[in-house]
């Protein structure tokens, strides 16, 4: 049931008949029946409940200061809309003072005084960064290294993949134009590493002289030959280690200056279309992969203490994946000019780390 409401401003615009003394007897009752014993006896009490409240208050000074502070900071963020409630707190406050005691304006300008901070202490902020054709970033080893940068005469010898089958740029190419370096790039597709014709790696190791930097790329020509992987006591024509080990000998007998570094065969899996002729762990006649030639020459070259770049890891080539094929080595076998990007870096990292 609605409640009666005081006749108020309405009286001034009634005539004085007897519809305004009816109005006007109206809100003497309503009074009267806001003043009776029981109502009355209700006011009293909400009153008397919000003394008691008051009084409690008054008691724990503690509790009205809180509620006076929670209430500041409601009235500040209404009055001042431009300071939200996040900000006003001690824990913003707090995230602005920096790792080196510096009380910044805002958060984003202690963001970016911690990265300058870092920036200042971290050596690889210092290094040169590179990206590829892929994509790909890195530090910049061909800017790092000095044997790179101070090489006059490099020497290339190698099979398809170090002469640049299917790359307008090789890593020769790069390496020149890093140094300002002549290059003597005699590599050869299809080359054995054994002594098996003049186009051999153990040929070309003969024809390579007066260098201050050479490349000796391992091949899987002997592999899919079905040589030897044999040992450091055999011949050039009888085992892939025996030939290896005289390769080096020619070249530190022709090159008595020169800064050797040893380059693995890449990992493989050769195309036809979408069809896989083979991997790198295909077995030969002989029950060998190809990663038992190149972990022969591994460590061949801690014997001969010579580095060398590995490039049997997944990590740098992942043939097996189409995407990767298409980007950097189109039908798996060789790698194309960004392909060479990749491959280059990796043997100026291993000069950098062993010869600076």
């Amino acid at each position: 049931m609605e409640q009666d409401k005081l006749a108020t401003d309405e009286l001034t615009n009634l005539p004085l008949d007897h519809n305004w003394y009816s109005k006007l007897a109206n809100n003497f009752t309503i009074i009267q029946n806001a003043l009776n014993e029981d109502d009355w006896e209700t006011i009293k009490s909400q009153v008397n409940d919000l003394e008691k409240e008051v009084n409690q208050l008054i008691a724990q000074p503690e509790q009205l200061e809180a509620f006076k502070n929670e209430l500041w900071g409601e009235i500040r963020a209404i009055v001042l809309p431009d300071l939200s409630p996040l900000q006003i707190t001690q824990e913003v406050l707090t995230f602005r003072t920096d790792s080196q005691g510096q009380q910044q304006a805002s958060m984003s300008d202690r963001l970016m005084a911690e990265i300058n901070y870092l920036k200042g202490s971290t050596e690889i902020w210092q290094r040169p960064i590179t990206v590829d054709d892929a994509g790909q970033i890195s530090t910049d080893y061909l800017s790092l290294s000095t044997t790179v940068k101070n090489a006059k005469n490099i020497g290339i010898i190698g099979d398809s993949v170090a002469h640049g089958h299917l790359a307008d740029v090789n890593f020769g190419d790069i390496l020149v134009k890093a140094s300002g370096a002549k290059i003597n790039n005699v590599s050869s597709s299809g080359a054995h590493m054994m002594n098996n014709d003049d186009n051999s790696i153990y040929a070309q190791s003969k024809q390579i002289a007066g260098c201050d930097l050479v490349i000796i790329q391992g091949t899987d020509d002997d592999w899919l030959a079905n040589s030897l992987v044999g040992t450091k006591s055999d011949d050039e024509k009888t085992s892939y280690i025996g030939a290896f080990y005289r390769v080096v000998d020619n070249i530190r007998s022709l090159n008595p200056q020169a800064k050797i570094i040893v380059m693995t065969a890449t990992l493989q899996v050769p195309v036809d279309g979408t069809t896989i002729r083979r991997t790198d762990r295909t077995k030969n006649d002989l029950g060998k992969d190809l990663h038992d030639y190149m972990d022969a020459q591994k460590l061949a070259c801690n014997d001969l203490g010579l580095p060398y770049a590995d490039f049997m890891q997944p990590v740098l080539f992942q043939p097996m994946n189409p995407a990767f094929r298409k980007k950097m080595m189109p039908e798996g076998l060789h790698p194309n000019s960004v392909g060479h990007q990749l491959i280059v870096q990796e043997l100026a990292k291993q000069l950098y780390y062993f010869y600076g």
